[in-house]
């Protein structure tokens, strides 16, 4: 959640807290419609807390874990490979080493998806001769087929854990809404005890205000990004009025680094782009990162790497 999110939240507990220490007062007993209202207040409050509890994980674990599998799969396809390659070497036969003569800088360039397709069939070349290899055993050709299918099973995972994330960040503001519109049906009935019960109303009324917590200028628009392997992704801002002295941010939670800034067009730089190191975030102004309102108002994303990143950019309103 965001600071103001948290703010929100933290208002709502504190009249949840009200309620839960007052359950059994007199007053608040002889009000019915108020017990029902307090506990959706309870449970609306514990959906929050799902749905943050989701939407901020950590998320860096899938790309950590397909960054292993594919480091593994490149590994065992070149010793497969070598061997291979050594093998119909020795036995002329000239056909079968053109099929294997897959060279490191192809195994480590090719994509996740290039990758597994491209060490599935090498499986199935090798494996009449896999009792044959030259530096290799039948062992490894079946540990690379297993491997494989482990990084396929999750190729897709890093890109599910941000959208699954993002899904639940989008259930917050109005789950905090349904929050405000319980807590002040809540209010209408804790009211009609101002007369009898002034220091229990005064209490409450209290809760009802929103305690700054240290949200100060949190960023007006938060996006993930995907970026394929070699290509330039175009940001469309379009929801938040940018100007000069706006901030931008670019979150980098991946092994590879990114560039990013402003453009004439959709896959352009006005300059020289910023680069954001892996495991690490750069926060520039618009006007830093080669934006003009009318000439460079295109922001776009590039990706070097050989493989799919995911990144987020915040977006900050400046005072």
């Amino acid at each position: 959640m965001t600071d103001a999110q948290y703010n929100r939240q933290g208002s709502f507990a504190k009249s949840d807290d009200f309620m839960d220490d007052h359950a059994a007062h007199a007053a608040i007993v002889a009000v019915s419609q108020i017990a029902p209202l307090a506990a959706s207040l309870k449970s609306k409050l514990a959906e929050v807390v799902v749905a943050d509890g989701i939407g901020s994980q950590d998320n860096t674990g899938p790309t950590t874990l397909k960054k292993n599998l594919k480091t593994a799969v490149q590994d065992k396809m070149l010793k497969i490979v070598r061997a291979a390659t050594a093998l119909y070497l020795s036995t002329d036969n000239t056909v079968m080493q053109k099929i294997v003569d897959y060279t490191e800088t192809d195994i480590t360039t090719w994509k996740p998806e290039e990758l597994y397709s491209r060490a599935k069939k090498l499986v199935t070349d090798v494996t009449p001769d896999n009792a044959n290899l030259i530096g290799a055993v039948a062992a490894d050709v079946t540990d690379l087929d297993s491997t494989a299918d482990q990084l396929n099973d999750v190729i897709q995972d890093p890109k599910r854990a941000i959208e699954i994330s993002k899904v639940y960040n989008a259930k917050i503001t109005p789950l905090l809404n349904e929050c405000a519109e319980i807590r002040k049906k809540l209010d209408i009935f804790m009211q009609t005890l101002i007369s009898t019960e002034p220091t229990l109303y005064a209490e409450w009324k209290e809760t009802l205000n929103v305690d700054d917590t240290g949200a100060n200028n949190p960023p007006v628009l938060s996006l993930d990004i995907t970026i394929e392997s070699g290509e330039i992704t175009n940001v469309d801002y379009s929801e938040i009025d940018l100007v000069n002295n706006s901030e931008i941010k670019l979150i980098n939670d991946t092994d590879a680094s990114i560039d990013y800034g402003f453009g004439p067009d959709e896959g352009t730089f006005n300059g020289t782009p910023v680069t954001v190191e892996d495991q690490s975030q750069e926060r520039r102004t618009a006007t830093a990162l080669g934006y003009h309102s009318i000439e460079n108002n295109k922001l776009n994303v590039r990706n070097l790497a050989a493989e799919t990143l995911n990144v987020t950019l915040e977006f900050y309103e400046m005072r």
